[in-house]
């Protein structure tokens, strides 16, 4: 095999071999960006139930404080007591007094305008009395109604949350949402979303169900978006990996090894060459009879 045809078969190895740690940082990169997406859409679902479980939870106390002094009706000091409750907390916009076939008397706020339509209803498990309703007020605005009986008499208590407050408006990185989350009751009813919906044929999930009120949440995100976030984390990678094939190419080809002076391999490669090679005689290490050189005559 000439030179030549050794030199282009080494220059042909090389970039396969130096190709192999750019393929393998891919597959690398591939995983670990599937790995922190994933890890992401499982935070973005988790904070998602623990914000609506918190602000659920936070309507259920004050409606056992009113329900334990004894409002029930729409006594002005009851509707004093139904405004004060309002004040704590502000994600709930109405508390009222229910009949028992869930018409309103009455609420913190006077007449609301709009019908209402009770979309989806699923108790909570842990109590037995205490009800969640998806309430739709005229057509489109929609609110989770949490109520449980009153202590005196039939009629109950209700506090009424807008849908949008029990989803988060940002992520956990600051911002918006960057990952689609659909927050559902436990039939699958639609509550409230947030964040860019995306094809549903190519993207992540995570799905997370609250212990304590069995709602559900749905993360999602496009594998696109994903490879998109670490971008720079990418292109750092090739552009190392790059380095280092281009080194190991400058060090191996372009800067092939020396070899030391040998005078019988020059000789050898005159002799393959058709080159002139004159007369001489060889010299020899008398201490370990090795050739040394050669002397030309």
């Amino acid at each position: 095999m000439s030179a030549g045809i050794r030199k282009i078969f080494a220059v042909v190895a090389g970039t396969l071999i130096a190709g192999v740690p750019m393929a393998l940082l891919n597959v690398w990169l591939d995983a670990f960006v599937q790995r922190q997406s994933q890890n992401e859409l499982d935070i973005a679902a988790n904070r998602a139930i623990a914000i609506a479980d918190y602000r659920i939870g936070r309507a259920v106390m004050l409606l056992d404080d009113l329900a334990a002094r004894g409002v029930a009706s729409c006594r002005p000091d009851h509707l004093e007591a139904l405004r004060a409750s309002n004040l704590k907390f502000g994600a709930v916009k109405e508390f009222s007094i229910l009949m028992p076939d869930g018409k309103m008397l009455c609420s913190d706020l006077g007449a609301v305008p709009g019908a209402r339509a009770v979309l989806s209803a699923q108790g909570i498990g842990a109590r037995s009395d205490v009800v969640l309703e998806l309430v739709r007020i005229g057509d489109w605005t929609k609110f989770v109604r949490v109520r449980r009986p009153a202590v005196n008499g039939e009629n109950m208590l209700a506090a009424m949350i807008p849908a949008d407050l029990l989803v988060p408006r940002t992520s956990s990185r600051g911002g918006l949402m960057s990952v689609h989350a659909r927050l559902m009751m436990q039939d699958g009813t639609f509550i409230s979303d947030v964040g860019p919906p995306g094809d549903q044929t190519d993207q992540l999930t995570s799905l997370r169900t609250s212990d304590l009120y069995r709602l559900t949440v749905d993360t999602s995100m496009q594998r696109s978006t994903a490879a998109t976030d670490y971008q720079d984390l990418q292109t750092l990678g090739f552009g190392f990996t790059g380095v280092v094939a281009l080194t190991l190419f400058a060090f191996f080809f372009l800067f092939p090894k020396r070899e030391p002076d040998n005078p019988v391999a020059e000789l050898e490669k005159a002799l393959k060459a058709g080159d002139f090679v004159p007369y001489y005689q060889p010299v020899v290490d008398i201490t370990n009879g090795r050739v040394r050189g050669a002397e030309a005559l």
